[in-house]
């Protein structure tokens, strides 16, 4: 076929050709956004994988070489849930992390770093105030929180939270034991009977997880079944927070030993 019969049969068939032509501009188009989608969707990736690690390599070296007053410091927020006065909001600290919730169940949860500590001592004749101010890293942004400790003539001693990374940065917050802001809830007499009526050590058992390793939240709800494993004879029982059907905490139960074990889910 030469040249004339090419340019004949291309006008013979311009409209398929215009045809094939939009076809191809559509797929070139197409493929150029889903390469771009593909892109973001490995950008974001990549972020959100930052984010959960928690700390840049830089921050994660400044952590490492942690100075003894830095872990003190560390130790202390580390040791209590803290609360405003209300009660309507709590923080709970991790070596990396905090954690804060609402009385209406909102949660949030950032990454910190301690840059620097520095402790002041005041005697008076009630007692001695040790006020240790830190220097903490949140978001490439810089705060500061201070731990005041009070040390009365007779021996006792309060501890005292304030820093403007906090939800309530203006509010003062104080030590609480953790275990009497959760409720267990929701377990009736049939699942009971699967544990020897041991309702107490159930409460204790997820009580005593939750505080430490679920601080935010506080509310533990029966999901409403129960797993019997014959052979390795345990039952294990999930709870949610009640406020969906996701479960968060699995508590397992050996029979045998009549010992309890909670894990996250």
């Amino acid at each position: 076929m030469d040249l004339r019969e090419v340019k004949s049969k291309l006008i013979e068939n311009k409209g398929l050709v215009l045809i094939v032509a939009v076809v191809l501009v559509v797929f070139i188009a197409s493929s150029v956004s889903r390469c771009t989608a593909v892109q973001n969707e490995r950008s974001q990736t990549q972020q959100q994988e930052q984010q959960a690690s928690g700390a840049s390599d830089e921050q994660k070296q400044k952590q490492q070489n942690y100075s003894q007053d830095i872990k003190q410091f560390i130790a202390v927020l580390k040791a209590n849930l803290w609360a405003t006065e209300g009660k309507d909001h709590l923080v709970a600290f991790s070596d990396t992390t905090f954690s804060e919730r609402t009385d209406q169940g909102k949660s949030s949860t950032v990454a910190y770093v301690v840059d620097a500590v520095k402790t002041d001592e005041t005697k008076t004749d009630d007692g001695t105030e040790e006020v240790s101010t830190a220097a903490i890293e949140v978001d490439n942004e810089t705060y500061f929180l201070t731990v005041t400790k009070d040390t009365y003539a007779d021996g006792n001693v309060q501890y005292f939270l304030t820093g403007d990374a906090l939800t309530q940065s203006k509010a003062t917050y104080g030590p609480i034991s953790a275990s009497d802001q959760i409720t267990v809830s929701g377990l009736n007499q049939d699942v009971l009977q699967l544990f020897g009526d041991d309702k107490g050590n159930i409460e204790s058992a997820v009580k005593e997880y939750s505080a430490k390793y679920l601080p935010t939240y506080n509310n533990f709800v029966w999901a409403n079944y129960a797993t019997v494993n014959w052979k390795d004879n345990t039952v294990t029982i999930t709870f949610t927070d009640g406020t969906n059907s996701k479960e968060i905490l699995a508590l397992i139960y050996d029979r045998a030993s009549k010992s309890f074990k909670c894990n996250s889910i």
